[in-house]
């Protein structure tokens, strides 16, 4: 899911959430609840300070589920299939 994926980057970089936080002013909070799939939807700007901070691209945030929901074909929908095959 999107917040283990992030979680993943942040710790593979060596960054603390706390030094996350301040180099983007999310809090710790909704941070937290983003890497632990509490927090639904956030927004393309908060995605953009999150990769900036990190050094990586937005879509590096979605390859890892992307993946995943190849690897687990037989759970996707129909059109999520018809997506991957494209």
């Amino acid at each position: 899911m999107l917040g283990d994926t992030i979680r993943k980057i942040r710790k593979s970089k060596k960054v603390s959430i706390n030094k996350l936080a301040q180099s983007t002013s999310i809090s710790l909070g909704y941070l937290s609840d983003l890497e632990n799939n509490k927090a639904q939807n956030p927004s393309l700007e908060k995605l953009n300070a999150i990769a900036d901070a990190l050094g990586v691209s937005v879509n590096d945030f979605f390859e890892d589920t992307i993946n995943e929901k190849v690897t687990n074909k037989s759970e996707l929908t129909t059109k999520e299939k018809f997506d991957i095959e494209k």
